[in-house]
Order: C-alpha cells, then structure tokens, then sequence
C-alpha cells in the first residue's frame, strides 16, 4: 500500500490522498484519491489503534476492489504467506482479516461518486461464479461486523453478471448468526438480460425489484420483473409484468402476463446461469388472427399455446405450440375455425 500525502491531528482525524493498495498477486484493490477517517481520540492517546479505533471513513471518487470465496468470505486482505491453520468454528459475526487475526469493525462509512467492483467464484451447490461493476456509486453503511449493518446504495450503472443502467440498494446485512444473511430491498432499472449470455437474445430493458434473502452465500431473491416492451421472434409483447425468483443460479418468471395482437397472454419462464439455458411457456387468448397474421383478410380471435426452449452448452432447442380460432372470414369467405401446430427439435 502506498499513500501519496498523510495528515493527522491529535484529536483523530487523519485525511490522505493518493491511496493505492494492490495485493501480492498485483491486483489492485483500492485506488482513493482522497479521503479521510476519525479514530478515538483515547486510542490514540493511550496508542491502543485497533479495528474498533476508527469510527467514521469517508473517501470521494475511489475505485474498490473486493474479492470474495465461494462462502463470501473477503481474501483479497488475507496475507497470502500465512499457513493454514485448522479450520475452526466460526464464530458469530465477521471479521475483518489483519496482519495477525480476525478483528471486529464497526463504523460508519460513506463511499461517493466511486467504482465499486466485486467478484466471487461460486460453485454448482449455491450459485455460479459472479462479478460485478457498480459505477457512480454513492455508499453510506453502518457497519458492525458483530451485529446488523445497514447499507444504502444508489449508482448509476451495474455490469458485469448482468447489466443494469441503475442500481438501488438498501436494508441490512447480518453478521450475528454463524452464517451471515442478507435483508436487502434492490432494484435494477434499465437491465439488460442479454448480459446473462444464456442464448435468449432480448434488446428490451427490463426493471426488476424485490427483496433479497438467504445465506451471505446463497441469496435469494422474490421480487417483481416489468417490461414496456418485449419483442422476440415474431411476437411484440407490451405491458409485460410478473413475479420473478432467483436461487442457486436460476432466475424464474412466474405469472407473467402481456398484451400482444389485441389479446393477453399469461407466460413463465426461466434463465439457468449454469446451465447457460432458458426457456419459456405462454398461453394467449383473444389474440386477433389478422394481426398475428399481418392481413387484414383474415378476420377471427385466436387462443395460443406455445413452448421454447434452448441450451447453450448442450447446443439443444425446442420448439412447440398449437393454435386455433374461434368462427371468422378470410377474404369475406366464412369459416367455423382454424388450427394447426408444431413441435421441432433444432
């Protein structure tokens, strides 16, 4: 770590400039170009510095760099020639890693205007690997890895697993318990599936809210998905809306319903970040055969069932769905009804 400029007064207040921390591996982890934090006056008087000594830290335009294990449990702090020791019970909360041990820490933090990057390896048991940019980022978290920290966060821009335009996140992270667990409300405005690189292509830009739960490892989400608008092949939606659930790397949508054709559809559907997969089951009823047709000859309402699916890494696609219609005219000509159907395999 190195620090350009270092000031410090007898009450506590340290300010710095130019803070560059790059880990033995030469990653960079924290870029600050300016910045200050508060320690107990006390502290420094009786020279006991701790973890618990700083009280308040405030940096402006930094990029952070965290780097988590597949129990998100930060390493990009733990000291790389130290041996490992017996794996012990955990106990409650957590711990900030220094040079000796694991130290408690609590302390307000407030992170504005900075870059925020943030990796985890995953496995097949939790969720896949996942990494993230959270850009224009403005943080301020209670922190107190022993007990509740509460965190509001408000950025600009979201890439990385998936894209977003903005991010909102706010509520509180749980240290107490052996297994730390999340109580968190977020929403993502602007999010582009696309960036999932499951096979489905969507152009269209999707807000999707709710609540985040689980295991600092295992997240779960329970929220809401909207659309303006949805196109894939041959099919506009508009209005699309529905319940959306994550866990263990697959993202379902349930309960979705959409008008399209002067009809509804009611759908469901899923992404399998794993599997690089996805797929999709509608229902539409009411739908006008002329539109759905693009000719204006064919007059009648038309009910649809329709199956897709697709995955990447084992290169299968299915196809499948049925139609028919109510009595209508073609051309003025009469008729009782229409239907037909497909099921393909590609």
């Amino acid at each position: 770590m190195t620090v350009g400029r270092l000031t410090a007064t007898p009450l506590g207040r340290v300010e710095f400039e130019k803070l560059v921390w790059v880990s033995p591996e030469g990653v960079l982890l924290a870029d600050i170009p300016r910045g200050e934090f508060q320690v107990k006056p006390l502290d420094v008087i009786t020279q006991h510095v701790g973890s618990r000594s700083v009280t308040h830290l405030k940096v402006e335009g930094a990029y952070l760099h965290l780097i988590f294990d597949e129990n998100m449990q930060l390493t990009g702090f733990r000291p790389p020639d130290k041996a490992p020791e017996e794996k012990k019970k955990r106990e409650p909360g957590l711990g900030i890693v220094g040079l000796k041990s694991e130290r408690p820490f609590k302390c307000l933090v407030e992170f504005k205007g900075g870059t925020i990057e943030a990796e985890a390896p995953g496995n097949k048991k939790t969720s896949p690997r996942r990494h993230f940019t959270i850009g224009h980022a403005d943080l301020r978290a209670e922190v107190d890895t022993r007990g509740k920290t509460q965190l509001n966060l408000t950025a600009g821009q979201f890439t990385g697993t998936v894209d977003a335009g903005a991010f909102y996140l706010t509520g509180n992270l749980d240290f107490a318990p052996e297994v730390p667990a999340y109580d968190l409300y977020m929403k993502l405005r602007e999010c582009n599936f696309n960036s999932l690189d499951v096979g489905m292509k969507l152009d269209d830009l999707a807000s999707v809210e709710g609540r985040l739960t689980g295991e600092l490892p295992r997240p779960i989400f329970d929220g809401t998905l909207t659309f303006a608008e949805l196109h894939i092949p041959a099919l506009e939606f508009t209005e699309v809306t529905g319940e959306c659930h994550y866990e263990a790397g697959r993202f379902t949508a349930r309960q979705v319903g959409a008008k399209i054709f002067g009809g509804t559809v009611e759908a469901k559907g899923y992404f399998d970040l794993e599997e690089k997969a996805w797929g999709m089951e509608l229902h539409g009823e009411g739908l006008k055969g002329g539109a759905a047709a693009h000719s204006n000859s064919l007059k009648c309402r038309v009910e649809l069932n329709l199956t897709m699916a697709e995955n990447k890494a084992r290169k299968l696609r299915h196809l499948a769905g049925d139609f028919h219609s109510g009595p209508g005219s073609y051309r003025m000509v009469p008729f009782s009804g229409i239907s037909g159907g497909q099921d393909h395999y590609l």
